[in-house]
């Protein structure tokens, strides 16, 4: 199985992950908003961040591990150990770590969630919606095209 889901399942049960010798992943609430540099709406919903606070023991992965394993905390954190080995290997060259249905890092530690990622059943099937602005056109405008449009049929 993989870490990934593991992570996801654990966030759907108890809204906060903390991962051993990595961070902390956790569900923060957000209103249905208006990106404007993007023209995009985003539903309602749960999303995930990410803090690389290392500190918390609560709500850690390890049980989670241990459960689908069969194996004992030993087996569980070295599992995890060497996942986030393979996970700072991947930064350290220089590369994007993508986490599937988490988001990814890049290597100054900066975490982008997906952005179609919801973990809010009341928002289950709403996505985000790029739209084009649609634009009235102004009194001005209007009489300058009108008034073109008429020297135009006056000169034909």
């Amino acid at each position: 199985m993989q870490i990934e889901q593991l992570i996801i399942q654990t966030l759907n049960a108890k809204n906060r992950v903390q991962i051993p010798g990595w961070g902390a992943f956790y569900l923060v609430e957000k209103e249905a908003r208006w990106d404007a540099a993007t023209n995009t709406a985003f539903p309602r919903g749960k999303y995930v961040a990410f803090n690389p606070a290392r500190s918390s023991i609560e709500n850690t992965l390890l049980p989670t591990v241990m459960r689908t394993l069969g194996g004992s905390m030993e087996i569980a954190e070295s599992w995890i150990r060497r996942k986030v080995n393979q996970w700072q290997t991947t930064l350290d060259s220089g590369s994007v770590l993508m986490l599937s249905g988490l988001g990814s890092f890049r290597k100054n530690g900066m975490f982008q969630p997906e952005r179609e990622n919801q973990f809010d059943a009341n928002s289950f099937g709403f996505t985000a919606v790029m739209m084009h602005r649609i634009s009235e056109p102004s009194a001005l405008e209007s009489k300058v095209v009108a008034s073109l449009k008429m020297v135009a049929e006056q000169r034909e």
